[in-house]
């Protein structure tokens, strides 16, 4: 004899009527919490474990890492350095901070410890170097000069050149023991060499000093961050800034 079930109803083996079973609301309800806590918890976790937020303060002269709790203050912009900007270390809004990288003896590319330092660098290429509290960059006397590069603009074009160890070592002495002068008042625009000072103790940063002429044929170096400007006798470090 035909048997007649209501929609959704349905025979077993045993020829019994079964009904469809029903997942409860209460049970809906905890699968779309869990749901929910797991987006939030992958948000937090790509935070957390993601790139460092850095808060800033005293005008953008120090930052935070809110991670880590280190305070990096900014350096002075005698100081420079290689950034590796195929992977931004950190953020603060749209500006990105980079670990600094430097060739070694064999020349691989090492990266420098991020919690010591970091840079950014601005629309116009320059690098800005931010220093952890607990870490004290060399002074000029201390940065034991041994190879240098001269950069110079050529029309619109940047051009560069190797100073042998021994120039580069000049150029640190004789600013270091060299008389303090007040600078030109009008310097020649074409003269203006930007030196960089590099140092096998100090791989991972160099020490940019400002070489120009006034229009008496003075010659002058000029450190910014002492302020010092030093007049070259004639006959020192002839030659290596004429390009």
């Amino acid at each position: 004899m035909a048997r007649n079930y209501k929609k959704g109803a349905y025979q077993d083996v045993y020829g019994e009527k079964k009904e469809p079973k029903r997942i409860p609301v209460m049970t809906v309800a905890i699968i779309a919490l869990t749901l929910v806590a797991a987006i939030l918890l992958t948000v937090f976790l790509v935070n957390f474990f993601g790139k460092p937020r850095l808060s800033t303060s005293n005008g953008g002269a120090t930052v935070t890492d809110s991670r880590s709790g280190i305070t990096y203050k900014l350096a002075p912009d005698c100081y420079s350095a290689d950034l590796d900007k195929s992977d931004p270390y950190a953020k603060l809004g749209d500006t990105e901070y980079y670990k600094l990288i430097y060739s070694d003896e064999k020349g691989r590319t090492v990266t420098y410890d991020p919690h010591k330092i970091i840079g950014t660098e601005d629309e116009f290429g320059a690098i800005s170097l931010y220093v952890a509290e607990d870490v004290t960059l060399p002074s000029l006397s201390e940065f034991e000069t041994d190879k240098a590069l001269v950069y110079y603009i050529r029309l619109i074009e940047y051009l560069s050149c190797a100073v042998n160890p021994v120039d580069a070592a000049e150029i640190q002495k004789t600013m270091v023991n060299g008389e303090s002068v007040p600078r030109p008042l009008r310097t020649v625009e074409d003269s203006i060499r930007m030196v960089y000072l590099g140092s096998s103790t100090h791989p991972y940063i160099t020490y940019v000093l400002k070489y120009y002429e006034d229009y008496s044929d003075g010659r002058y170096l000029y450190d910014s961050a002492t302020d010092k400007c030093v007049k070259l006798s004639e006959g020192v470090l002839e030659g290596i800034f004429d390009r």
